[in-house]
């Protein structure tokens, strides 16, 4: 194996180090990219609620799917670094001609974590379900080592819950690490590349204002794409009772619920967030949002069991159809009132 030197521990002060870092589990926020990154800065006294009051959630089509293509996209109001930075959190990218190693441990030596992004093929953890199965990119945090076990200190946020947890702290070998970096970069992203976080001694104090304004100019600075990306609702319902059983069923079981994952975290998410900050919304519209959540994962399990029995009858793909325009009305009903609210705190 070609860099077997990159599998090596390099010389250290300390053969062990564990850097105390505590998942980040209130809720399943964005990705896997984003979970570790909510534990690092929470590690490092930074303000969550920045991350989340940023964040539009809007429904989607993937243009990559045969038939069934509803999802969720995101999108950020304020690049994200420039949130980090302001916080006083640094992000220096590791070459991947380094030894990744040997750079992971000197990082963690001097206080500072790393996101890795690796692929779950090669990726050896209790937490992996397609660990030899499918090429597919994830991240974790590395914040521990332990020379003498060959083991990394990780935080882990797996696709789907495990055992009703979102994240994990858990312990992966160096040669696990190493390898499923490097399957990354050659099977998902060439220019993909670990990331050092490092909290700055000196820290700017900077007046981010209050997340109920932050979240405010946000969701109204992008209502029209949140109002629009609803319809999707309907397209889908319209592709169900249009298309034939063959094209619907075209892709994996799994492919198309995976799809449909974003759509349960940003519900999720976006339940939180406004509860946190316009906690006067949550009596008119909190059981409208409870009520979408519910509809939302019955739409879910409907689909997924009429697609592995093989019944998506005329009868079953209507009985979806009216599934997905309930939840548009409902989508309506809940935007229409919360952008209300937010206008008139506005006025």
């Amino acid at each position: 194996m070609s860099g077997q030197v990159g599998l090596q521990a390099s010389p250290q002060v300390s053969l062990q180090v564990s850097l105390g870092v505590t998942p980040f589990d209130r809720f399943y926020y964005k990705s896997c990219l984003h979970m570790p990154l909510m534990a690092a800065v929470q590690h490092f006294g930074g303000d969550l609620s920045r991350f989340w009051t940023n964040d539009v959630f809007v429904y989607g089509q993937d243009e990559g799917a045969s038939a069934l293509a509803l999802t969720a996209f995101h999108f950020e109001n304020r690049p994200e670094a420039e949130i980090l930075k302001q916080m006083g959190i640094d992000t220096d990218p590791i070459s991947p001609e380094d030894d990744l190693i040997g750079a992971l441990q000197a990082a963690i030596g001097q206080g500072a974590l790393v996101l890795v992004p690796v692929d779950r093929f090669s990726y050896h953890s209790r937490y992996n379900t397609l660990y030899r199965r499918e090429h597919y990119p994830h991240h974790v945090l590395v914040c521990g080592f332990n020379v003498l076990a060959g083991t990394f200190e990780v935080i882990d946020a797996p696709e789907t819950p495990i055992e009703g947890k979102n994240a994990f702290l858990a312990e992966v070998g160096f040669e696990s690490v190493w390898h499923a970096h490097r399957d990354y970069l050659e099977f998902c992203d060439r220019s993909g590349r670990a990331v050092r976080l490092s909290r700055r001694t000196e820290t700017a104090h900077v007046d981010f204002g209050s997340a109920a304004a932050s979240l405010r100019e946000t969701l109204l600075a992008n209502r029209e794409q949140i109002l629009s990306g609803l319809s999707c609702l309907n397209v889908q319902a319209a592709a169900l009772r249009s298309m034939d059983f063959a094209l619907l069923k075209a892709e994996p079981l799994e492919i198309v619920l995976r799809r449909l994952f974003p759509i349960d975290r940003a519900k999720e998410a976006e339940y939180f967030r406004i509860a946190v900050a316009f906690p006067g919304c949550m009596d008119p519209l909190g059981e409208l949002m409870r009520k979408i959540q519910m509809s939302l994962k019955e739409y879910k399990l409907s689909l997924g069991s009429f697609l592995l029995r093989g019944s998506l009858s005329a009868s079953n793909r209507e009985t979806l159809a009216i599934a997905l325009e309930r939840i548009y009305g409902l989508e309506r009903g809940f935007n229409h009132g919360l952008f209300e609210a937010l206008e008139q705190k506005t006025g």
